[in-house]
């Protein structure tokens, strides 16, 4: 009897964690169809909740875009994210930050 509790308790959490796990998501935005300035900001955005550098390259605004890249490359570390830059010496700012970054780990 005393165990009838504990799998009953069981049971109820895990259809709670099965429920809670079978949540709908919300629809994902396609950032093409925004304004413009929306659109940088939406591509900003998905680079860093997906962890995908290849969204700041939809990016207009370039100053918008730079961040994008030097933020996708400090996080994860990545010389060749740095790449992603229009200017070269875009390019070596973000790879001498890589550098400094790194040799403080």
């Amino acid at each position: 009897m005393f165990y009838v509790k504990y799998v009953f308790v069981f049971a109820a959490l895990l259809s709670i964690v099965f429920v809670a796990g079978c949540a709908k998501s919300e629809p994902e935005v396609d950032c093409n169809r925004l304004a413009r300035i929306e659109a940088d900001e939406c591509f900003f955005n998905k680079s860093i909740s997906k962890f995908d550098s290849g969204q700041c390259g939809n990016i207009i605004d370039l100053e918008m875009k730079t961040k994008c890249i030097n933020n996708m490359a400090f996080e994860l570390l990545d010389y060749n994210i740095c790449k992603q830059h229009d200017r070269k010496s875009n390019e070596d700012k973000c790879e001498a930050e890589i550098g400094r970054l790194k040799s403080k780990k």
